[in-house]
C-alpha cells in the first residue's frame, strides 16, 4: 500500500507543477506557445497516469491483505 501511495503523491506532484508551469508561462506570454501546451498535456497526463496506477496497486494490496 505505500508504493501506492507514492504514486498517488507522484501523480498530484505532477498535476500541481504542471499547471503551476502552465499559468506562469500564460501569464509571462500570452501568446499560444505550443511546447508549453504539449509539455503542459504531457505532464498532466503523466499525472493523471501515476494517480490511477496508484489507485490500482492500491486495491491490488487490500484485495491480497484480506484474501
Amino acid at each position: 500500500m505505500i508504493k501506492g501511495n507514492r504514486k498517488l503523491l507522484l501523480g498530484f506532484f505532477f498535476l500541481a507543477t504542471s499547471t503551476a508551469l502552465a499559468v506562469l508561462l500564460t501569464l509571462k506570454n500570452p501568446a499560444p506557445d505550443f511546447l508549453a501546451l504539449g509539455s503542459f498535456v504531457l505532464a498532466q497526463a503523466s499525472g493523471i497516469l501515476a494517480i490511477v496506477w496508484g489507485n490500482i496497486k492500491e486495491h491490488q494490496a487490500n484485495g491480497k491483505a484480506q484474501g
